[in-house]
């Protein structure tokens, strides 16, 4: 019930790019060299459907994350090059 409660909360409250920064910090995991892994080969669309958003907004965040050097997309491998911005 808590975890329902804090999705429509996070829906309701939260932008897009702070639901995003929040899935992706939750599934990634530490690489041991100051970088994170996103385990699962998500695409755009899987990502957008998890955080209530369409694929094009996804696709332009992370255009703009790769951009800024924030993170590395490979072969559907999401690597979190250094700590995500707060706000974009």
């Amino acid at each position: 019930m808590r975890a329902t409660t804090e999705d429509v909360k996070s829906l309701a409250l939260t932008d897009v790019y702070g639901r995003l920064v929040r899935l992706l910090n939750a599934l990634a995991t530490p690489a041991g060299d100051g970088t994170a892994v996103v385990p699962e080969k998500l695409t755009q669309q899987a990502i957008a459907e998890r955080v209530g958003a369409s694929r094009d907004m996804i696709g332009k965040l992370f255009k703009d994350l790769v951009a800024g050097g924030y993170l590395a997309i490979e072969d559907r491998t999401i690597t979190i090059l250094k700590k995500l911005p707060t706000g974009w």
